[in-house]
């Protein structure tokens, strides 16, 4: 019974890992040398310490943790990789507007190179992810040029990492030079040693030497990618060798129920094209590494787990989400533009009505029709639900999902209500644009209801606890009909982003 489950659900993720991987040690590459079509194999930096991430995904993890929003205010470096002025006026894509101490002051002045890729301000450069990894290989490129001999010389010898010796690769030299390739050069040049004090020849204003941002890069090996590899043709002859004579009774019952949501090759075609053009998540690099390295190619994994998180919907009630409340993102229009999100609304805080003296207020109102999945209506809600509902749109369709029916709820001035308290004394999220009710999702035509999540021994049940599942890895607050106060009358299932809880 659970094997028909791995195959109707997750044939696309489940085999990623059946190929052996091949590593061989090797200096940091560039993101943009990885980023080749189909019918190549490219190599691509791995970072051991953090898992099957490569060597740039270390630094942005390092830099930004995956914020490819991420702002210093106080050294003025942006996005993910923390770049400052002076390095996109190094590389032509900023205008030297006076001095040098002057190009980190924030107010940039774009060249056509950068406009040319679309980036005409902070906001711009801030929102396109893609953009920013390509100015990191440049970058990279160029510093590699710009450390000298002396500090070249010295990849093999070994440097203390936290208390642990360390060899040293070119990798990690390209990483100190993120403190600029001066301070590298002057800490080889003192015999890989540094100097005491903020801004010294080779530490920065917080007193930190380039060896702790060489450390970051530590132990960076390559793993080969195959882009070539198509996970349909390792999978698809597994889905369609299952028979269901292997099977008696309600094992046979089950299974003849289950073989129609068992995949197609056309199905299984057209989920990892989607998957493949989809924007992905902040754990891109880690996961288009494992499954295109030792797995058999699939874009549908790629894309579910970037985005995956730690939390695990248990069967319970108990309230066990690990995923943080969602604070209000003042870049949320941004990003859902950077995303290709349909949309209309700027944002603007909207009026909802009130209850009871309580003000209903939609801060950041927007309204979209869905666009990972189709919603099936118009609806309005906060930016940022939206912004998680999108996200979580994504991670549906790589199993499959088509679409949501009984969509509503999401801007409704009103109090928390369930089968044991008809108005309760606090507002519910959906007052503010921050919740969402569904009561089902399409599947190959066929509707499956959030209702199921109570039948785990069916097929359609199964696929409505991996739903409640990965919502519970999305949103910080998740209500299902297995919990005690919807059992019974409420057959829906309730997401927002501003709760605690996966029930």
């Amino acid at each position: 019974m659970r094997k028909i489950r791995q195959f109707a659900l997750a044939a696309l993720v489940s085999v990623a890992h059946l190929v052996p991987a091949t590593y061989s040690y090797a200096a940091q590459g560039s993101d943009a040398a990885a980023a080749v079509g189909d019918g190549q194999s490219v190599t691509e930096s791995q970072n051991k310490s953090m898992g099957n991430s490569s060597a740039a995904e270390c630094i942005v993890q390092g830099e930004s943790g995956g914020n490819q929003f991420a702002v210093n205010n106080s050294s003025h470096a942006y996005g993910l990789f923390q770049i400052t002025e002076g390095k996109l006026v190094d590389l032509g894509y900023a205008v030297n507007t006076g001095t040098k101490s002057s190009n980190n002051d924030g107010n940039v002045v774009w060249s056509d190179k950068a406009k040319a890729s679309g980036v005409n301000s902070w906001q711009d450069f801030l929102a396109n992810a893609d953009f920013q990894r390509k100015v990191k290989g440049e970058i990279d490129s160029l510093v590699d040029g710009r450390i000298n001999s002396t500090a070249k010389s010295m990849i093999g010898s070994t440097i203390d990492c936290g208390g642990t010796p360390t060899t040293l690769t070119a990798a990690m030299l390209t990483q100190g030079a993120q403190f600029g390739e001066g301070k590298v050069n002057q800490w080889a040049a003192n015999g890989g040693n540094c100097v005491n004090g903020e801004n010294s020849a080779t530490n920065d204003g917080n007193n930190k030497c380039v060896t702790w941002q060489m450390c970051h890069a530590a132990n960076c090996s390559n793993v080969t990618k195959d882009m070539s590899k198509q996970t349909c043709s390792v999978v698809m002859p597994m889905i369609k060798a299952i028979s269901c004579s292997n099977y008696t009774g309600a094992n046979l019952a089950l299974c003849n129920a289950a073989k129609p949501y068992l995949m197609t090759d056309g199905e299984c075609a057209a989920a990892e094209a989607m998957a493949k053009e989809a924007p992905k998540g902040p754990n891109k690099e880690k996961c288009e590494n494992l499954t295109f390295g030792p797995g058999t190619g699939s874009w549908s994994f790629a894309l579910a787990c970037s985005y995956a998180s730690e939390a695990v919907a248990d069967q319970d009630g108990s309230a066990n989400s690990t995923t943080p409340t969602t604070p209000d993102d003042p870049q949320c229009i941004a990003k859902l533009q950077s995303m290709g999100i349909q949309f209309t609304g700027n944002g603007s805080p909207r009026q909802n009505g009130s209850n009871g003296g309580d003000t209903c207020v939609v801060q950041s109102s927007v309204q979209s029709r869905g666009t990972a999945v189709p919603f099936g209506v118009n609806l309005e809600m906060d930016c940022n639900m939206l912004l998680a509902f999108e996200t979580f749109g994504q991670k549906l369709k790589a199993i499959g999902v088509t679409g949501y029916y009984g969509m509503g709820s999401t801007s409704e001035c009103r109090r928390i209500r369930n089968n044991k308290t008809s108005a309760g004394k606090n507002m519910s999220w959906h007052a503010y644009g921050k919740a969402v009710d569904f009561s089902g999702v399409l599947v190959g035509g066929k509707k499956i209801s959030m209702g199921l999540v109570n039948e785990p021994g069916t097929a359609a049940g199964q696929f409505a606890l991996q739903i409640k599942s990965i919502a519970c890895s999305t949103f910080s607050g998740v209500l299902t009909p297995t919990w005690e106060n919807y059992k019974g009358d409420y057959f829906h299932n309730h997401v927002d982003i501003g709760g605690k809880y996966c029930k």
